[in-house]
C-alpha cells in the first residue's frame, strides 16, 4: 500500500517538475480563444490551477487524518447506569410488631428533624407488659432479699435485722416478707428444737446406762466372793448347799444384766450418734435449701429484668421517630385507628444533610478495568448534557462482590462522588435532588485512534487463520 503510494507521488512530482521547465506559451485572451475552433480553444486554454489545488488539498487531509489516527489518542470509558443517592442513604421507617396506629403528626413532604415523631402507635398491650414485668421484678427482689438475709445469717443476730429491702419497695410488702422469715426461721428452729430434745432423752437414757453398767460392776465382785465364802463353808458341811445356790443364781444374774446393760449402752451410743448426725443433716439442709432459693431467686431477677428491657425497649418502639434530618416520603398511612404490620414500609425519610452521590452498576466486563480514584463524567436525564453540560466526580467505592439487578442482572455497584451539585438552568441553579436517573463514564485509560480501525482486522486474522 505504501509503495503504491510512494509510486504516485514520484509520477506526480515528475509531472509538476516537467511543467515547470516547460516554456510558457503567450497567453492569449479569452476573447480570441472564443473564436477558433472548439478542440482547437480546449487544447489552447490553459489548464485550471484549483484542480492541482484540489487534488492536494485532499492529499494533505488524508496525511493529516493518518498522522492524527496514529499519534492521537482517545479516552476509554466504562459506562454505567444509575440514580442519584443521598450520602446517608433513605432511611425506610417500619414497625417492630403489629399495632394500631394512635396519630400521625407527620404529612408527606414535610421536613423533619432527627427524633422528631412521626408515628404513635397504641402502647396499650406494651405498658401492660411492662408493669406486668416490673410487678414480677419487684416480687422477685423481695424474695432474694429474704433469703439473702436467711443465708447471711450465722444463728446469732434476728435475720430481720439482715434484711434489706429494694429501693422503692412499698413497706406492706416489706413487712409481709420480714413475716415470711420470720416463719421461716421458727419452723427451722422448731425442728432443730424437736432433735435437740430427743438428744437431751437419748443422753439421760445413756447417763442411766451407764450408772447401771457401775452399779453392777461393783456388786457383781462382791456377790462372787459370797458365793465363793458360801462353797468353802458347805464343802466343809458348815452351811446349807441351798444358801451356795442362791448366791451363785444371783450372781449369775448379775452378769447377765450387766451384758445387758452394756448392750443397751452401746445401743444408745449409736442412736446418739444418729440423732447428732441428723441435727447436723438438718441444718446443712437448711443452709443447702437456703443458698438454692438464694441463687435461683437471684438468676430470677437478672431473667425478669431482661425481659423488663426488652418490654421497655418495645414500649419505647410504639413511638417511631426520624432517625435524621430529612424530608417525608413516600408516607403511606393516612387513617387514625389503622393496623399496621410488622417490618411494613410506613415512610421513607430523605436526608437533607451530608450531600448527594451516584450509585451506579457496572457490567461484569467493565469492573476489571474500574478503579476507585478513576475520573468520571456524569450526564443527567433530566438535564441533556449537549445544553447544560456534565458533572464531573470521583469513583470513591466500589463493592467486593456482584449484586442482583432486576433488570441488569449480576452487576458491581459504584459509588460516585460529584463535584457539585446543582445545574446552571439559564439565569438560576436548580438543586440535583435524590433519585435522578444518571449515567456515568468512567474513565479507565487511553486508546489510540488506529487502534480502533486495526483490532477488527487482528481479530479476525487471528480467529480466521487457525483451525479446530
Amino acid at each position: 500500500m505504501f509503495s503504491g503510494l510512494v509510486r504516485h507521488m514520484s509520477v506526480a512530482w515528475q509531472a509538476w517538475r516537467q511543467d515547470r521547465q516547460a516554456p510558457v506559451k503567450g497567453l492569449e485572451l479569452d476573447h480570441e480563444n472564443a473564436f477558433k475552433p472548439a478542440v482547437l480553444e480546449v487544447l489552447e486554454r490553459p489548464p485550471s490551477p484549483f484542480g492541482r489545488l484540489i487534488t492536494w488539498t485532499i492529499m494533505l487531509f488524508c496525511a493529516l487524518a493518518v498522522g492524527w489516527s496514529i499519534w492521537g489518542q482517545i479516552d476509554v470509558v466504562a459506562v454505567a447506569q444509575g440514580k442519584i443517592l443521598p450520602n446517608g442513604h433513605v432511611k425506610v421507617i417500619q414497625p417492630l410488631e403489629i399495632g394500631v396506629v394512635r396519630e400521625i403528626p407527620v404529612r408527606e413532604g414535610e421536613q423533619v428533624a432527627e427524633g422528631e415523631v412521626l408515628v404513635i402507635l397504641d402502647p396499650t398491650s406494651t405498658e401492660a407488659d411492662l408493669v406486668r414485668f416490673e410487678e414480677n421484678l419487684l416480687s422477685a427482689q423481695l424474695d432474694m432479699a429474704r433469703w439473702q438475709a436467711l443465708a447471711e445469717w450465722d444463728q446469732g443476730e434476728q435475720p430481720q435485722i439482715l434484711y434489706r429491702s429494694p429501693d422503692g419497695a412499698p413497706e406492706g410488702r416489706v413487712q409481709k416478707q420480714r413475716w415470711l422469715l420470720k416463719d421461716t426461721l421458727l419452723a427451722h428452729r422448731a425442728s432443730l428444737q424437736g432433735i435437740g430434745h430427743e438428744l437431751k432423752k437419748q443422753m439421760a437414757e445413756l447417763a442411766s446406762a451407764k450408772e447401771a453398767v457401775r452399779k453392777y460392776q461393783q456388786l457383781l465382785p462382791l456377790i462372787a466372793k459370797r458365793a465363793n465364802a458360801q462353797k468353802t463353808l458347805m464343802e466343809k458341811k458348815l452351811a446349807a448347799q441351798s444358801h451356795w445356790l442362791e448366791l451363785e443364781q444371783e450372781r449369775v444374774e448379775l452378769q447377765r444384766d450387766l451384758a445387758i446393760q452394756k448392750s443397751r449402752l452401746a445401743e444408745l451410743l449409736a442412736g446418739l450418734d444418729v440423732t447428732r448426725k441428723r441435727f447436723a443433716e438438718t441444718e446443712a439442709r437448711f443452709r443447702k435449701e437456703v443458698m438454692e432459693k438464694y441463687v435461683e431467686s437471684e438468676q430470677r431477677v437478672i431473667d425478669i429484668e431482661q425481659e423488663l428491657t426488652k418490654a421497655a425497649r418495645r414500649n419505647q418502639l410504639q413511638v417511631l421517630r426520624s432517625p435524621i434530618d430529612g424530608v417525608v416520603q413516600n408516607l403511606v398511612i393516612h387513617t387514625v385507628g389503622g393496623v399496621v404490620q410488622p417490618a411494613q414500609e410506613l415512610m421513607r425519610i430523605v436526608p437533607t444533610s451530608g450531600g448527594i452521590e451516584v450509585e451506579a452498576y457496572l457490567a461484569n466486563k467493565d469492573i476489571g478495568f474500574v478503579e476507585e480514584g478513576q475520573a468520571v463524567e456524569i450526564k443527567l436525564e433530566t438535564f441533556p448534557f449537549t445544553r447544560y453540560g456534565l458533572i464531573n466526580g470521583i469513583v470513591k467505592k466500589l463493592s467486593a462482590d456482584a449484586v442482583e439487578h432486576e433488570e441488569m442482572g449480576l452487576v458491581y455497584a459504584a459509588r460516585i462522588s460529584m463535584m457539585k451539585n446543582t445545574m446552571q438552568v439559564g439565569e438560576r441553579l436548580v438543586n440535583i435532588t435524590p433519585g435522578m436517573s444518571v449515567t456515568a463514564e468512567i474513565k479507565t485509560g487511553k486508546r489510540r485512534i488506529i487502534e480502533f480501525f486495526l483490532s477488527p482486522i487482528q481479530k479476525s486474522m487471528q480467529e480466521g487463520l487457525r483451525e479446530r
